[in-house]
């Protein structure tokens, strides 16, 4: 179960230096990354990362969320950070991925 405190993927944050929502790709670090839909260079521009320091946490993403994030990003072309992170997350935590993925479908 993840921290009602602690910025993680799929929550919703608040850049403080943009004002606008972001859904989170993922954290490394002192650093959040923006999750950005589209081609390879909307993904890797300097401005779709920020410091943790700088966003306010907004809404917790659903465990169900995260996993279909996960899922997403995974899949994306060609592969990047976003798509290396996504892989080896579900890697780490595939056992736990399946069950979330299968209550879901019995919800």
């Amino acid at each position: 179960m993840s921290d009602p405190d602690v910025i993680d993927m799929g929550d919703t944050i608040e850049c403080a230096w943009t004002g606008e929502l972001w859904t989170v790709a993922y954290v490394d670090g002192d650093w959040l990354f923006r999750y950005a839909e589209g081609d390879w260079l909307n993904r890797c521009a300097f401005w779709q990362r920020v410091r943790l320091s700088e966003c306010t946490l907004h809404a917790k993403a659903t465990p169900k969320d995260r996993c279909d994030l996960l899922v997403e990003m995974a899949n994306m072309k060609p592969v990047d950070e976003h798509v290396t992170y996504a892989r080896a997350r579900i890697a780490a935590d595939f056992e736990r991925l399946a069950d979330i993925a299968a209550s879901s479908r019995n919800e």
